[in-house]
């Protein structure tokens, strides 16, 4: 669980700058600084793709997500993207009264999508629901480089792990970043990333 805040402090900066070559990242500040009090969750939105690690996400939302959340009496209702951008309307336009956590299952795209919703709320929910991310997809890169855990292919143990930290209810303020920049229609276009960010034609190649 997580909740987006903040700037990168200019000593992370710097460990990151100086970094030996070939030497394992550190940990920024916000992962080594102790979580929250627990304060488990009573009721949770989960917003997951379906098609989300080769279709893994549904499954693992069936099988382990949802019985272990019921388990710990969590009121948990479910919703699945069905579109590009949707799981960022969501985000952006659920209504989170009553929520104590809005969780995302997948890959780094739908929990990016999530969040640029999720924090362009004006009714208050970004201070009083926490996001909590279920890595399902097929990288995973945010919790690999961040947390420096590989998961890559969303195994059954580190997505009980994740799970388990929701219902425990401990949660930290982490760095999120806003870029303004101009869309190709040439209106402004604003993005909130937790992760990195890449612009250009890179992104979109595939090999021939």
């Amino acid at each position: 669980r997580r909740r987006a805040s903040g700037m990168t402090s200019s000593v992370d900066i710097e460990l990151l700058a100086n970094l030996p070559k070939g030497k394992k990242p550190p940990l920024l500040s916000p992962f080594v600084k102790p979580a929250s009090e627990p304060k488990p969750p009573k009721s949770a939105i989960l917003i997951y793709n379906p098609v989300g690690g080769k279709k893994k996400a549904a499954r693992l939302a069936e099988r382990l997500v949802l019985p272990m959340l019921k388990e710990a009496g969590v009121q948990v209702e479910t919703r699945t993207t069905e579109y590009q951008g949707h799981a960022g309307e969501m985000g952006r336009t659920l209504s989170l009264a009553g929520v104590d956590a809005l969780l995302v299952m997948g890959g780094d795209g739908t929990l990016s999508e999530l969040l640029d919703g999720f924090i362009q709320r004006e009714d208050g929910a970004v201070s009083s629901c926490a996001l909590g991310f279920i890595p399902a997809g097929t990288g995973n890169t945010y919790v690999r480089e961040v947390l420096g855990v590989k998961t890559a292919g969303a195994s059954d143990a580190f997505v009980r792990a994740a799970v388990q930290a929701i219902i425990d209810g401990r949660s930290r303020r982490v760095d999120c970043q806003q870029l303004d920049m101009t869309g190709l229609d040439g209106k402004p276009l604003r993005r909130i990333s937790i992760n990195t960010v890449m612009a250009g034609f890179g992104p979109d190649a595939n090999a021939g």
